[in-house]
């Protein structure tokens, strides 16, 4: 992929949602960087922030841990709710430390309908 976002785990990034979008899609997964890295492992979630401040993010998508032993990436197609004001894309640790978890979203993007 020539174009994406490079992040290492634990992270958040919170994507404003825009006007008329009625989803998000993208290809979350490990960097290219340290291709023979076995600790490199990552989950990807993705979360809808309700345009209701008191209320809780929302899970919409999660992948699996992802690591070269396994699946390098994972793809997103996931249908918004216009009560969703922004959305976070959060990349973790599955449970063995951060040493080495570089991951990437690419071909990340929102879908406008004019039915919205």
């Amino acid at each position: 992929y020539e174009k994406g976002l490079g992040v290492q785990a634990n992270c958040t990034v919170v994507c404003a949602i825009p006007a008329k979008a009625s989803r998000f899609v993208a290809v979350g997964g490990l960097d290219d960087g340290r291709p023979d890295d076995e600790r490199s492992r990552v989950t990807f979630a993705v979360y809808g922030d309700p345009k209701d401040p008191d209320k809780q993010p929302i899970l919409l998508g999660q992948s699996p841990a992802l690591s070269d032993k396994t699946i390098r990436r994972w793809n997103f197609n996931i249908e918004l709710d216009p009560q969703y004001r922004n959305l976070r894309l959060v990349v973790t640790d599955p449970g063995d430390g951060v040493v080495a978890d570089y991951a990437d979203w690419v071909n990340a993007g929102f879908m406008i309908s004019d039915d919205r």
